[in-house]
């Protein structure tokens, strides 16, 4: 799995995706290299050729914590997310206690538009513990695939929502608005080029997730 250290390796238009490949880590998975062997297009006569969309996706996959390849189910992000959580409580759990926070402060965290993970709440010790965190090449990256694979899952559980919407109009008595919106989503759906990133970007935007770190309901 690659390990990505540091934000500025993201696009300005998904923090999961490298910018670049000189950008992306030098290591990869086996399955991934298979991947590139076959489908990467040669650089020949001075000509810079870009990823093909198969590497590309694989790439995608592999900086969220998924299988670079074979097909994948909506149980794989979620598995995928559990996994990540273990790590971004622990890492924080840590920093909370490093840092002398109060261990039961709830903590909520999510990434910002300039890709910094980032703290909701207002306490003694918020600022240290942005830095600690965004500083953390372990729980940054742990953070922004499980947010990544999160924000799939929501996204998917909202289409369900929509689609059961649709169903119960006739009976409903949602407003002309309501109805408006929702077929505007369905058409920004349908827009896309059906990719994981265009699904990345699509879910970051309509479902955005944010991480609650609440040390009395963990401890239940």
């Amino acid at each position: 799995m690659s390990l990505i250290t540091s934000t500025s390796v993201y696009t300005s238009g998904n923090q999961y995706l490298p910018a670049s490949e000189t950008q992306s880590a030098s290591t990869t998975t086996p399955a991934a290299d298979e991947t590139e062997k076959e489908e990467a297009p040669k650089n020949t006569g001075g000509v810079q050729v870009s990823l093909s969309e198969g590497v590309a996706d694989a790439r995608v996959r592999e900086n969220m914590g998924l299988n670079p390849t074979g097909p994948l189910q909506l149980g794989d992000f979620k598995s995928a997310a559990d996994t990540q959580e273990k790590i971004v409580q622990s890492r924080l759990e840590e920093a909370i206690a490093t840092l002398g926070i109060d261990p039961d402060q709830q903590i909520s965290l999510s990434v910002d538009s300039e890709f910094n993970i980032t703290i909701a709440e207002s306490f003694t010790g918020k600022s240290d513990l942005e830095k600690a965190l965004n500083e953390d090449p372990e729980f940054e990256l742990a953070f922004k695939q499980m947010s990544a694979n999160r924000e799939i899952v929501n996204y998917a559980d909202s289409l369900t929502s929509r689609n059961a919407s649709l169903v119960n109009f006739m009976g409903d008595d949602s407003s002309w608005d309501d109805i408006l919106s929702m077929a505007k989503k369905y058409d920004s759906l349908k827009s896309t080029d059906a990719s994981l990133t265009s699904l990345l970007g699509l879910s970051k935007t309509e479902t955005p997730y944010t991480y609650t770190h609440n040390a009395d309901a963990q401890a239940a």
